[in-house]
């Protein structure tokens, strides 16, 4: 009797180095290299068992089309956007690549807090004016309270840089549970008490129900006056017109942006053209060893999952509570 290989999809783009190297890795599995597009009329789609691919392409369409699908390993962290509920209902095993994302969110949340303090967006605006301004006083990160919402393993690496830059940094987790390197872990609901007193603020959050808005006026009414805030986890945490108000009217020094309710951000966006506003338009885990760091995490989990060990393999996502 013919023996069936595992059929894996692979949705992703991936680099010819990395095709190969998973399909000499993995002779006895057959990898199908398609498009979410291309993947419901392949002759193959009806056997694959497996799933790698970028959340945020996986749609309930998707899923119908391939009925034997018993596990997805996503190439993203958040996988807010993917159909839980069918996923649940089905007992599909959900994966992500949370910690891939460490190294770069880490540089770009504790480079933009050093830009601020150190005032290099004011003095680059001088610059163009060609003005040698010498009276704006500048800060040190030293000794100041920073507060990351989150602390995954994302958050984690930024509190890291932070500890070691001399910064106090406390955290705010879903219920208060200690984390290492921070001085200080708060439940969500005591985040307002938790950005009170803090020259910055990083959300990292993962969007959930409980996140989803959590960053609203009530909220940003707690920031310390002068503060800044950093977002480079959801935008959907944030109510955008609140933090107008903060910017505005309320404590905000400044907003560094990286994600959006709505992306790409529409060019009449207030965000494009505010005076305490610097946007990036979703980057900050860009890196060029993306791949090095996701695959493995696919490659450690393929062996427990053909075990039929699936408590054995890392990065699990809880479908009832979205991380």
């Amino acid at each position: 009797m013919e023996v069936v290989p595992l059929r894996v999809a692979v949705t992703a783009p991936l680099p010819q180095v990395w095709r190969q190297r998973l399909e000499e890795a993995h002779p006895d599995v057959e990898f199908l290299w398609v498009s979410e597009k291309e993947l419901p009329s392949h002759p193959h789609a009806g056997e694959v068992e497996v799933l790698v691919a970028y959340g945020w392409r996986v749609d309930r369409g998707l899923l119908e089309s391939l009925p034997r699908l018993k596990w997805i390993q996503a190439l993203s962290a958040g996988v807010d956007t993917l159909p839980l509920e069918d996923l649940r209902a089905r007992g599909i095993i959900l994966t992500n690549a949370r910690g891939v994302h460490g190294i770069p969110i880490r540089e770009y949340a504790v480079g933009v807090l050093l830009a601020h303090a150190r005032r290099i967006p004011f003095f680059w605006e001088k610059q163009r004016e060609a003005h040698w301004e010498t009276g704006m006083r500048t800060d040190e990160l030293y000794g100041q309270r920073v507060t990351v919402l989150g602390t995954g393993a994302i958050g984690r690496a930024i509190g890291e840089a932070l500890h070691f830059l001399g910064v106090e940094v406390v955290g705010v987790n879903r219920r208060g549970t200690p984390v290492e390197p921070f001085a200080r872990i708060y439940p969500a609901s005591s985040v307002k008490e938790a950005v009170a007193g803090s020259f910055g603020v990083v959300n990292i959050l993962p969007l959930t129900k409980a996140t989803r808005n959590l960053l609203n006026r009530d909220t940003f009414s707690a920031f310390s006056p002068g503060s800044v805030f950093v977002n480079v986890g959801r935008g959907e945490t944030v109510v955008e017109e609140d933090l107008l108000w903060a910017l505005d009217e309320g404590p905000l020094a400044a907003a560094y942006l990286d994600v959006f309710r709505e992306e790409p951000l529409p060019s009449d966006h207030p965000f494009w053209r505010h005076p305490k506003v610097f946007l990036t338009p979703h980057i900050s885990g860009q890196t060029p060893r993306y791949m090095d760091r996701a695959l493995p995490i696919f490659e450690e989990n393929l062996k427990p999952f053909r075990e039929g060990r699936p408590e054995a393999m890392i990065n699990r996502v809880s479908l009832e509570e979205g991380y």
